[in-house]
C-alpha cells in the first residue's frame, strides 16, 4: 500500500542522475597515458565506445586519431570482470608481441596492487579522489603491467605489483525533476534512501545537492 509507505528506497545513476558522464578532471603524471590505459580497460568495441555515455565513451574521445586507429589493433586474452567483492575488474589485452594487464575500479582496491606507490604516494591519491567525491563527481582509478601472452586466467596473484596509471573523476549531473521528487517525498514524510555503489562522499554531495 503507497498509501503507507515510510521508506522509499532508489537507484541514484539513472534514477535521480542522467547516467550521462562527462570527465571534469583528472589525476596523473601523464595524462595521455592515463587515456590510452582507461580506453584499453574498458574492452568494447570501437562501435560500442562510440556511442557509450557511461565511464567509456569520454574517454575514447579523449583519444586522438591516431590513437583511435591503433587501439583497432589490441585484443582482449583474458579477463577479470568487476567484483562487488572486490571493487575492481581486470583484463589482458594484447597486440603483436606484447601483452598488458590493466586494473580499474575503486580507487583505495586499485592503489593497493601497486607496490611502487608509497605511504605518502597514497595518501595524496585517496585526498585528491576524496576532494573530487565531495564535489559529487565518481572517480575511477587505473594501473597496469607488462604481462605474457600466455596468460589465458586472471586471478589475484597476478593483479600485484601493478604501475599506478591515474584517476579520472566524471560527473553525473542530477536531473532536473530530481530535487522536487525528493522534497515532495519528505514533505510527505517519507525518508528516502539512495543505493548505490558510489562512494560515501559521491552519495553525501547528491543529498546536500537535493535539499
Amino acid at each position: 500500500d503507497l498509501g503507507s509507505m515510510d521508506i522509499l528506497c532508489t537507484d541514484k545513476t539513472g534514477t535521480l542522475t542522467e547516467n550521462h558522464l562527462t570527465i571534469k578532471n583528472s589525476f596523473a603524471s601523464d595524462e595521455k597515458q592515463l587515456w590510452w590505459y582507461a580506453a584499453l580497460a574498458s574492452g568494447l568495441p570501437v562501435s560500442s565506445l562510440e556511442k557509450d555515455t557511461g565511464f567509456n565513451g569520454p574517454v575514447w574521445h579523449q583519444l586522438s586519431q591516431q590513437e583511435q586507429e591503433r587501439y583497432k589493433n589490441y585484443r582482449i586474452i583474458a579477463e577479470h570482470p568487476f567484483e562487488s567483492a572486490l571493487r575492481y575488474g581486470s583484463l589482458v589485452v594484447a597486440q603483436n608481441t606484447d601483452a598488458e594487464l590493466i586494473a580499474r575500479g575503486n580507487v583505495q582496491e586499485v592503489i593497493a596492487l601497486c607496490s611502487e606507490l608509497d605511504a605518502s604516494q597514497k595518501a595524496r591519491i585517496t585526498q585528491w579522489a576524496q576532494a573530487e567525491g565531495n564535489l559529487g563527481r565518481r572517480v575511477l582509478a587505473f594501473a597496469a603491467k607488462k604481462t605474457s601472452q600466455e596468460i589465458t586466467h586472471i586471478d589475484t596473484s597476478l593483479e600485484k605489483d601493478l604501475h599506478f596509471v591515474g584517476l579520472i573523476s566524471y560527473e553525473d549531473p542530477i536531473k532536473a525533476t530530481a530535487c522536487d521528487a525528493l522534497a515532495k517525498a519528505r514533505a510527505l514524510g517519507v525518508e528516502v534512501k539512495i543505493i548505490s555503489g558510489d562512494s560515501k562522499e559521491v552519495n553525501l554531495s547528491l543529498i546536500h545537492i537535493s535539499e
